[in-house]
């Protein structure tokens, strides 16, 4: 395995950067008040208007380092090498028209 852009790598540290915003945010605290009449007519309103499904907190933590991983190995453009095999040429044919 080789890589022809080793500098990419300098980048892996926001991988960490993701990670510490994550665990920086806290829970979200509760404060008591004496009425929540208001409240309720403004959620009822705001819940039928909003889309209702939401990505868990953590599945977005693991797509975001996931897809940050792989801008990076992508951006120090790893590759493999085989010994013995000699190298496959592909030719890539696409054909645009419309019968």
């Amino acid at each position: 395995m080789s890589v022809l852009n080793p500098s990419a790598f300098y980048l892996l540290p926001l991988l960490g950067l993701i990670l510490f915003f994550y665990l920086l945010k806290g829970k979200p605290r509760q404060i008591k008040v004496s009425s929540t009449l208001f409240w309720q007519k403004i959620r009822q309103t705001l819940t039928s208007q909003r889309f209702r499904w939401r990505l868990p907190p953590e599945l977005l933590l693991f797509l975001q380092l996931t897809i940050l991983g792989i801008l990076i190995v992508a951006l120090a453009q790893v590759f493999l090498t085989l010994r013995g095999k000699e190298a496959e040429y592909v030719a890539i044919v696409i054909d645009t028209t419309a019968s």
